[in-house]
């Protein structure tokens, strides 16, 4: 195990340095290929902050592998109050933007901090046999694809909301504000997922058992809260965010209809039976049917048309997913509480077209 934390921080610092490399020196050309404002900056301070990030994911990952909820929950509570207290805070006082960023690559020292201590207590430095190494390889390389497939979702959005509008800048704040639905439940799903994947060595049923009771708890935390974000965001939309953002109100409701697909875990089940290639090709698919209908609604609905292609595609993903393990003998069942799901998926859609203002 203390092989893996070494190999894992060393792939990690060598990723956050390349990502951090890639925010300094190609900030301002993406800004004018994505938004037609090549005067983006801060890219130093930025990729500086996700240098860091990216190197306490081994923290994370090492805290997950020993079933540590306090050592995550310590590592998590100190990065996110440093965070706070130097990017946050300069803000509220009405000190100048460049103050903040700076603070906010200053709080990575913590992540940092967290992943070299516990390199530090590591005893045999030595990377991991071979054989080992080449399995790892060949699931990682299928992985990141996916992975990478998976960011440049969101960057088709930002592109086709940048060239679809006069303002691309301020077109894409009011998209930001439209499409964060839930702030924290991309982060929930995404720490669900990884902490089921540990739970593969225990076998098909404990996995499917884990899968089913964590897929309840988001059922039945989220779909509700969904559900009377919809319904209410004609009232505290215009009281939370500046008059000048009213018009994303429509967009922010038309982007919870992801929720119903994002609670569905059916990664743990896809990467167990090797079907990383499967994963890759359906984001793609993904990425090409988000464009497609989002080009055909824009001329009529504007921004609220690459909601919906985002909304359609996001659910689509999701569904070849449960249709591939369908065909695998794992019904949607096994792994979610599908009359709970159902239920609240039905209830979510009924709010939605009562209550937008399309």
């Amino acid at each position: 195990e203390e092989r893996w934390f070494v190999f894992l921080t060393l792939v990690l610092c060598l990723g956050g340095l390349g990502a951090a490399a890639a925010f300094t020196y190609a900030l301002s050309p993406l800004g004018g290929l994505l938004l037609d404002a090549p005067e983006l900056e801060f890219g130093l301070t930025f990729g500086t902050f996700t240098l860091g990030l990216l190197v306490g994911q081994a923290t994370e990952s090492e805290a997950i592998a020993d079933a540590a909820p306090r050592r995550l929950l310590a590592y998590s509570l100190s990065a996110h109050a440093a965070q706070f207290a130097l990017f946050a805070v300069p803000l509220l006082l009405g000190y100048p933007l460049w103050v903040a960023m700076w603070g906010l690559a200053a709080s990575s020292l913590v992540r940092v901090v967290w992943t070299l201590v516990r390199y530090v207590r590591t005893s045999d430095p030595a990377p991991p046999p071979n054989i080992e190494l080449a399995a790892f390889w060949r699931s990682a390389s299928g992985l990141s694809l996916y992975g990478a497939l998976a960011v440049a979702a969101t960057a088709v959005d930002h592109a086709l909301v940048g060239y679809a509008s006069e303002e691309p800048v301020r077109a894409v704040a009011l998209w930001r504000y439209g499409a964060q639905e839930l702030p924290l439940l991309a982060g929930i799903v995404a720490g669900l997922t990884a902490t089921a994947l540990t739970e593969i060595q225990l076998g098909e049923a404990g996995m499917l058992s884990s899968l089913r009771r964590r897929s309840l708890r988001l059922n039945r935390l989220f779909l509700p809260l969904a559900i009377i974000l919809a319904a209410t965001s004609a009232w505290w939309f215009p009281r939370v965010f500046a008059p000048e953002f009213a018009p994303a109100q429509p967009i922010f409701n038309t982007m919870l209809l992801i929720v119903p697909s994002r609670v569905v875990l059916t990664t743990p089940l896809l990467i167990s039976h090797d079907l990383e290639g499967l994963m890759t090709r359906t984001a793609v698919g993904e990425n090409v049917l988000n464009v497609a209908v989002s080009l055909a609604l824009l001329p009529s609905l504007g921004l609220l048309g690459i909601a919906v292609g985002s909304a359609v595609a996001y659910s689509a993903e999701r569904a070849v997913y449960v249709w591939a393990l369908a065909r695998r003998g794992y019904a949607p069942s096994a792994y979610l509480g599908t009359a709970e799901w159902l239920l609240g998926t039905l209830a979510l859609l009924a709010v939605y077209f009562l209550a937008t203002p399309f």
